[in-house]
């Protein structure tokens, strides 16, 4: 009896401070629907203990969105922004996903479409995230682990396109309309239903998976902690056309100029992020196209002409030189010696008026430095090194300061006034362990094995590094 009276009296205490965070939690859900946000947040202060949703300190909602349609707000990386924007579906393609972000059907499916070859390049370059309901925390969680990120909708009349729905949903919508609609979880049947969706909306005609690998490339720059995610996928789907012939030349000629354009930009990227030898023959042949229809403009003219500098091409660079007289292309300079093999480096002669080529070996303690003649870090670092005898000996000794890319009159002008001067590589592709789009880099090497490196400089801590590489391949001295 005594057990049932204590119980009795516990609930008495219990359950009016249910009732009360139940009763506090729809006062800030019908806030936050309000877009209230300063007095949800300020209910959320006043009650830290009942279990009420944390609120960013800082609203930005600019005027130019205030009226916009298809809004939404953004959470800032660190959950203490909440910024308002707009998203125009009325043109192009656009993959609307409607669920919230603590929904393990929604983790689920993601998992699955990134797994999905056909897929995981479409959505996530066409698709939008959107939560009905501003759960911060969660969304932040999402956004810190996943791509896309969440978005959360301004109010469910600014989204006509996505069906107000409890289960997980996809709309595909092109040029404004809705091309297909997928509801729920089915695992693989639902895979298969996106894949039936994409394929009716268009987004596997060989024009849209351009536009795709191109925006997935795009994205680098606005996410740079999953900048090798995005190279990767760009490549993925450029390599998927290649080997469905889409450069082919039969097809190039039925291409219109924009997608001939598209498919050259593609071409292109492509031999930045990977050996130019074996992008170079497809960038030829669209870039052929566009010289046949007059359409090679300087811009097209000046990248092609790049990519064969930085192929070591010299004779078609020569020819491209001259045929464009009026494209601002930059003369280099004649190769007066050539050398075969892995491991090639061009040199500048003493006047800058000649390139020859010379093999490296790296037997022996060397320390290759890979930098750039335009890269304000890489001359702090080698200020630093000349400012310092005892340094300067060991690494004119020792050091090979090695670059990627064309720039001779860069790397002239270097030589003219740094004591350790700049070769160019040929090809990057040659050097196991070694990047090359990243300086100034450090890689402290016996007979040809890396035994240490590192990346950047940042002023006396780097110096102190650069003696600690020295010194485990016994270079530092007394």
């Amino acid at each position: 009896m005594t057990g049932v009276f204590f119980y009795f009296l516990s609930s008495l205490a219990v359950y009016p401070a249910l009732a009360l965070d139940s009763s506090l939690a729809t006062e800030q859900r019908e806030l936050l629907r309000r877009h209230s946000f300063e007095r949800a947040r300020a209910l959320a202060l006043k009650y830290p203990g009942a279990g009420l949703e944390r609120v960013p300190a800082r609203i930005i909602e600019p005027r130019i969105f205030l009226d916009a349609p298809g809004r939404y707000y953004d959470l800032s990386p660190d959950g203490d922004t909440l910024s308002l924007k707009s998203l125009d579906v009325s043109s192009g393609f656009h993959i609307l996903v409607r669920s919230e972000p603590d929904k393990k059907e929604l983790s689920d499916a993601f998992a699955r479409i990134d797994a999905a070859p056909s897929l995981s390049a479409v959505f996530m370059a066409w698709s939008a995230l959107f939560s009905g309901a501003y759960e911060f925390d969660a969304v932040a969680d999402w956004n810190a682990r996943r791509f896309p990120g969440f978005r959360m909708m301004h109010s469910e009349s600014d989204w006509p396109e996505i069906p107000r729905t409890s289960v997980l949903s996809f709309t595909f919508i092109r040029d404004g309309g809705r091309a297909c609609h997928v509801e729920g979880w089915r695992g693989e049947l639902t895979i298969d239903a996106l894949r039936a969706c994409a394929k009716d909306a268009g987004l596997f005609s060989r024009s849209a998976r351009l536009e795709t690998a191109l925006r997935v490339l795009a994205l680098r720059s606005s996410d740079r902690a999953r900048f090798d995610e995005f190279v990767s996928a760009f490549k993925r789907e450029y390599l998927g056309l290649r080997r469905d012939g889409a450069f082919d030349k039969e097809k190039l000629t039925r291409y219109d100029t924009g997608e001939l354009l598209r498919a050259y930009d593609a071409a292109y990227y492509f031999t930045a992020f990977s050996p130019v030898k074996d992008g170079l023959p497809v960038l030829s042949g669209i870039f052929r196209e566009l010289e046949r229809r007059g359409a090679a403009d300087g811009g097209a003219v000046r990248r092609f002409y790049t990519v064969l500098l930085d192929a070591r091409e010299f004779r078609k660079a020569r020819n491209v030189f001259e045929r464009y007289p009026d494209a601002g292309l930059e003369d280099f300079p004649p190769l007066v010696g050539d050398k075969k093999g892995r491991k090639v480096v061009l040199r500048l002669t003493e006047g800058a008026d000649g390139v020859y080529a010379e093999k490296l070996s790296l037997k022996g303690k060397k320390v290759v430095v890979v930098g750039q003649p335009g890269c304000a870090p890489t001359g702090r670092a080698f200020d630093f090194i000349e400012r310092n005898a005892d340094l300067l000996s060991v690494m004119k000794e020792h050091a090979e300061l090695l670059a990627s890319g064309s720039d001779f009159k860069g790397v002239g002008e270097w030589n003219r006034s740094h004591a350790i001067r700049f070769g160019l590589v040929r090809p990057a592709g040659d050097w196991d362990g070694i990047d090359f789009s990243l300086y100034p880099a450090f890689y402290f090497i016996e007979n040809g094995k890396v035994v240490h490196s590192f990346t950047g400089w940042e002023g006396e801590g780097s110096g102190e590094r650069l003696w600690e590489g020295l010194a485990l391949l016994g270079l530092a001295g007394g």
